[in-house]
């Protein structure tokens, strides 16, 4: 869910969530999560 919208991902597929943004994510099957914050700018 990003900003209230649910969005169906696949393999391959990048997100990106901006600052702030209200997300959450819940896997259906195994998943391998690489995340990447950068700080304030």
């Amino acid at each position: 869910m990003l900003d209230g919208v649910l969005r169906r991902v696949s393999v391959g597929d990048v997100l990106e969530i901006p600052a702030g943004t209200l997300h959450g994510l819940r896997a259906l099957c195994d998943l391998e999560l690489t995340e990447v914050e950068i700080g304030a700018l």
